[in-house]
């Protein structure tokens, strides 16, 4: 997940807390969902003004339809609605620092995951349509966590999954992708 701009460039404080919220959006809520992240980072690069590495949560296979059922289908769900975060985060942070630009590649990635469960049509877009709903109303819900990560990422710049989960929760609730609580 990256939140694509056209150049590396160097960030206003606003763009950069907007992108903390977009980018801490897309880490929590994928924490939420048991999709853990490597790092996260609101240091820009060429073409984007920040990123969320995640671990490998797909295969080929849950994307060329030879998948196994349900279990990819749910995988591929929790895809979409991290996809999903982070323009709702920013959204519900600052609706008007919201520009196109900024979900662009969040939303090819969505559009290419719903093409291996569905076809298009009606239903597609009503199944994303409630994706995106879902995903906002798990953005309010774990509000206060997306505060304490954009936060943090204003601080540091960068963050690894244990240091989000920190953040998240304390460092006494704190573990790492395994299920192993922090030292």
């Amino acid at each position: 997940m990256t939140t694509k701009t056209t150049k590396k460039r160097a960030l206003t404080p606003a763009q950069r807390r907007a992108t903390a919220y977009h980018e801490a959006g897309h880490a929590v809520i994928g924490e939420a969902l048991g999709v853990h992240m490597k790092t996260t980072s609101i240091v820009p690069g060429e073409g984007f003004d920040g990123q969320v590495r995640f671990r490998r949560v797909l295969r080929a296979s849950d994307l060329d339809g030879s998948g196994n059922g349900d279990r990819t289908r749910l995988r591929i769900e929790r895809q979409i609605m991290v996809s999903y975060a982070g323009e709702a985060a920013q959204r519900r942070h600052r609706p008007r620092s919201v520009r196109p630009h900024h979900y662009q590649s969040d939303y090819q990635i969505i559009a290419d995951l719903l093409r291996s469960l569905w076809a298009p049509g009606p239903s597609a877009d009503a199944f994303a349509k409630w994706l995106a709903l879902r995903t906002a109303e798990m953005v309010a819900l774990h509000w206060p966590q997306i505060k304490r990560v954009a936060a943090a990422l204003m601080e540091r710049g960068s963050l690894s999954g244990e240091e989000v989960r920190e953040a998240m929760w304390g460092p006494q609730r704190a573990v790492d992708s395994e299920g192993v609580k922090a030292a």
